[in-house]
């Protein structure tokens, strides 16, 4: 190859990158309202997702393969993995900061917060793949696994409602992930009134007073652990200090940061160690509950890294955060069903091999069938708006190249 074609391919390289991170966008990118949308925040849901799934898949292999010579507990791996389950708290920190950002906006701005339209867009986002996800499963479970339809009716009715937790006590025998998904749904209801009393007065009085929130619900979740009933452990009460940590750190977001994090490798070293001690708190059940403390600095890192801001940012990231939400109600079923075919493929294997060719195998499955379904299912929802105005005001979503902040 001469100089000239190899210039002209070096001219070539990143007009195909971009056209390719631009189709991939187009065709399976996140949509979102006001055009806002933070490749950041989404760097974070793909963390978040890949915690739990790492976890569940944990959690499935050593539950099927039990003849193990070394037992699971005995390697470091196996409980570095088990610590996944703090996946779901880091999604509620994220929802915090979401939800909290347009309403400290407009309180701020002395605007009204309309509700109307805030509780449309959720209910129209959210509910479609919902109902779509728990009755699919719920007709898996009659023809497939022969579940009595009379026994599997109360558990569908109280799933499909978010009360399964509060009735039941107990994760829903149709989706078990669904439990934080009530969570969530309590949070939604709840965020516009949280969102007036914590985001009212001064910088420093609003700040304190959320920072005495979270410090007094650390407090009362240490001191009464053992007598909690699991009703509550259920609720949003239990896990109310991550959301308001995500407010909080939307507070600074939007306030201090301008939108716009000032970035610097000092903070990538910082955001090691900050994502260090979150996950080394969780082995010691005392330190546990400073888990929405540790959360805070590593996602104050994570915006303020250069170098982690940048790699969060990478659009295959922000595409698969994008579409957690489908993958978050499918990947149990997929793990489950993949893994059902292929886990006697690692018989007699240390547990470290199994599980990592376990991973190899079937977290590719869990991306390509949740990419599809998130593309059939999800994905339309998020452009349907059946009740706006005749000009609506989704606009299109920045491209991924512009950077960590739009």
């Amino acid at each position: 190859m001469n100089q000239t074609e190899k210039g002209n391919r070096l001219e070539q390289t990143p007009s195909e990158t971009v056209f390719f991170s631009n189709w991939l966008e187009k065709s399976f990118g996140r949509v979102v309202s006001q055009g806002r949308l933070i490749p950041v925040i989404d760097g974070l849901r793909f963390v978040a997702i890949m915690a739990v799934i790492m976890h569940h898949l944990n959690g499935f292999v050593t539950k099927k393969t039990t003849a193990w010579e070394i037992s699971p507990r005995d390697y470091s791996i196996f409980h570095i993995f088990q610590l996944g389950n703090c996946g779901v708290p880091l999604f509620f920190t994220l929802s915090g900061f979401i939800l909290g950002m347009p309403f400290l906006e407009r309180i701020q701005s002395q605007q009204p917060l309309l509700l109307k339209q805030y509780y449309t867009r959720r209910i129209t986002r959210l509910e479609p793949p919902f109902i779509v996800n728990i009755l699919l499963i719920a007709i898996l479970l009659v023809v497939w696994k022969k579940e009595q339809i009379l026994d599997l009716l109360p558990h569908l009715l109280a799933t499909l409602v978010y009360l399964h937790g509060m009735i039941y006590e107990e994760w829903s025998t149709i989706n078990g992930v669904s439990w934080s998904l009530e969570i969530e749904v309590q949070f939604y209801l709840l965020a516009p009134i949280l969102a007036m009393i914590v985001y009212r007065g001064q910088c420093f009085t609003r700040r304190l007073f959320m920072i005495v929130l979270i410090a007094t619900s650390i407090g009362i979740k240490y001191r009464f652990q053992d007598v909690l009933p699991r009703r509550v452990m259920l609720s949003l009460p239990y896990f109310v200090d991550f959301f308001l940590v995500g407010m909080l750190l939307a507070d600074v977001y939007l306030n201090d940061w301008k939108k716009t994090p000032k970035v610097s490798l000092l903070w990538d070293i910082c955001g090691i160690g900050a994502w260090s001690l979150l996950v080394l708190i969780q082995w010691n059940p005392v330190t546990y509950f400073l888990l929405p403390v540790a959360t805070f600095a590593a996602y104050w890192c994570s915006f303020k890294g250069k170098v982690m801001s940048r790699l969060l940012s990478q659009p295959v990231i922000v595409i698969t955060g994008g579409m957690c939400y489908t993958i978050y109600l499918y990947h149990f079923f997929v793990i489950s069903f993949v893994g059902n075919q292929t886990i006697s493929w690692t018989a007699g294997w240390s547990y470290p091999a199994a599980l990592l060719f376990q991973a190899a195998i079937i977290l590719p499955i869990v991306l390509f069938v949740s990419l599809i379904l998130f593309k059939c299912i999800e994905r339309p929802f998020m452009i349907w708006r059946p009740f706006a105005n005749p000009q609506p005001d989704l606009k299109p979503t920045p491209s991924l190249q512009q950077g960590v902040h739009s």
